[in-house]
């Protein structure tokens, strides 16, 4: 093929279809305008293609992408001291399938020999994790989690202790404390409650139930509640004026009890009872009690004298307007059967007493 050399000084336009250059040695294009040289073609959307299939390109200074860069490969290799990215967002692998591939960032360092770290998503289990001495099988890595230093918030589902043990003390109206605490075990300690704070405390909300039997279900206020009104119903029945010995029986217990009657005086007369509102023939007889219920002074019925009238062994009634209570000769010597449930409540009474007592301590 016959060639020609040629030197020209100046600028060069060539404007052909197409142009090779082929050389068996080094082309090189140089330029000391400050404009420098330009690769490129004059219209729109018309590839330019540096380097060939095989081959390598160097790039043997700065580069500046004005447009944008793809990169289809697979590995591309930085070796830059610094790499500043101005995007908020890094983005990284594809959600196109399941591919059962990691994603996070794997970090190279050497502290007693080369090691790998990795922090990311562990696609096993969905949980974000940081395994600072990890183990790489394509793209997916293992190894023991390590510890972060940071301020974390929220709860945690799980711990195994406090990072330092601590003593918890109860003080006021209760004092104890457990020392050395660090939630690796059960812990169990003494409590102390005041004395004061016990016995001073009031039965805020007693109420008077009617008469019942207390119930595990009770609570205490309920349960004293209950008791009082037991209490209550058995105190009309168990009015006794005088001594008796338990030893003899005497004076002798008989069944029965209760009051007569009881009311108002409507007039005054030495040695009489007179209540116009009474019906003494059908409910007194000889024998019963009469109980003054303002001094607690008493008398006999000698003699039922009218519907409204008795006679009395003693001048009781005084003022018009004190009341009376008259007890029956039966009532006024309590049953044995009355006073054996009188000392059963009674002790049921005193031994709820002391087991709350023992309970609230």
């Amino acid at each position: 093929m016959p060639y020609s050399a040629w030197k020209k000084n100046g600028a060069v336009d060539l404007n052909t279809t197409t142009m090779d250059v082929d050389a068996t040695g080094l082309v090189t294009i140089d330029s000391s305008d400050a404009n420098g040289i330009k690769i490129g073609t004059n219209s729109a959307a018309k590839p330019v293609t540096i380097g060939h299939t095989t081959s390598e390109v160097t790039v043997g200074d700065n580069l500046t992408v004005t447009g944008n860069l793809t990169v289809s490969g697979t590995t591309t290799t930085v070796n830059s001291t610094t790499v500043s990215i101005a995007d908020p967002i890094f983005e990284i692998g594809e959600s196109g399938s399941d591919d059962n591939l990691d994603r996070g960032i794997k970090m190279k360092y050497n502290s007693g020999g080369a090691k790998t770290a990795f922090m990311g998503l562990d696609d096993s289990d969905g949980k974000f994790a940081f395994i600072p001495n990890a183990s790489e099988n394509s793209n997916t890595f293992s190894g023991t989690a390590g510890i972060l230093k940071a301020a974390l918030e929220g709860n945690a589902d799980t711990a195994t202790a406090w990072e330092t043990a601590r003593d918890l003390s109860l003080t006021g109206q209760a004092t104890g404390t457990i020392s050395s605490v660090d939630g690796t075990s059960n812990v169990s300690g003494a409590v102390t409650l005041d004395n004061n704070s016990v016995t001073g405390k009031v039965l805020t909300g007693l109420t008077s139930p009617s008469a019942s039997s207390v119930l595990a279900t009770d609570t205490i206020v309920e349960g004293f509640g209950k008791l009082q009104s037991q209490v209550n119903g058995l105190a009309g029945g168990l009015r006794f004026m005088g001594s008796w010995d338990a030893d003899t029986n005497s004076p002798v217990l008989s069944s029965g009890g209760g009051e007569a009657a009881n009311g108002t005086t409507t007039s005054t007369t030495a040695n009489k009872l007179v209540d116009s509102s009474a019906s003494f023939t059908s409910t007194v007889t000889v024998g019963d009690q009469v109980v003054n219920q303002v001094d607690g002074q008493t008398a006999l019925v000698s003699n039922v004298d009218s519907d409204t009238t008795l006679s009395l062994d003693a001048d009781l009634i005084k003022p018009i307007s004190w009341t009376k209570s008259i007890l029956s000769s039966r009532s006024s010597k309590i049953s044995e059967s009355i006073l054996s449930i009188f000392v059963l409540n009674s002790l049921m009474f005193i031994t709820f007493i002391l087991g709350l007592i023992y309970f609230t301590k």
